[in-house]
């Protein structure tokens, strides 16, 4: 995982070294945020939904990809060794986890606080219902806005614990 103290990312054992994420000012962030996500009893829940979805859309190529590939491209240049592995793995599946970690995060957090920002919202067609819960995570995620096809994790996951 991340070393707050050192700026370390030390989760891939394919890895020599653990990665410099002194470029990524943004982890630091997240980490605090998910520390304190980890003290609401649904936070582990949503983290692990969340990673599943950001993996998914970061091997599809959606939603961040621009994001994604250009904290890729200031975490590679600081770490060398990411881009000379061996076994023929790209630099963008090695550091897919970090790459993705603040959108994960807050992702999770988003999950967490549906909710409550949910019922707010007056009963009516649950396709609204759902568009509201879209937007709300978009804003959460910094997007403008967030459209999923019905066989994304995320529709599946507001669909199963968001129902109409």
């Amino acid at each position: 995982m991340w070393s707050p103290r050192h700026r370390y990312w030390a989760s891939e054992p394919r890895l020599p070294n653990p990665l410099d994420t002194g470029a990524l000012p943004e982890i630091d962030l997240a980490y605090r945020t998910h520390r304190r996500l980890a003290r609401h009893r649904d936070g582990t829940t949503a983290h692990t939904w969340a990673g599943a979805v950001t993996t998914r859309w970061y091997d599809r190529g959606h939603h961040m990809a621009r994001r994604w590939q250009q904290r890729l491209v200031r975490l590679t240049a600081d770490n060398p060794t990411l881009t000379a592995t061996d076994g023929g793995v790209s630099a963008a599946l090695l550091a897919r986890t970090v790459v993705t970690y603040p959108e994960t995060v807050a992702l999770a957090r988003a999950l967490v606080t549906l909710p409550r920002a949910v019922s707010r919202i007056p009963r009516g067609p649950a396709a609204y219902r759902h568009a509201r819960a879209l937007a709300h995570i978009a804003d959460r995620l910094e997007l403008p806005r967030l459209l999923v096809p019905p066989d994304d994790l995320l529709w599946a996951r507001l669909h199963h614990h968001n129902p109409p």
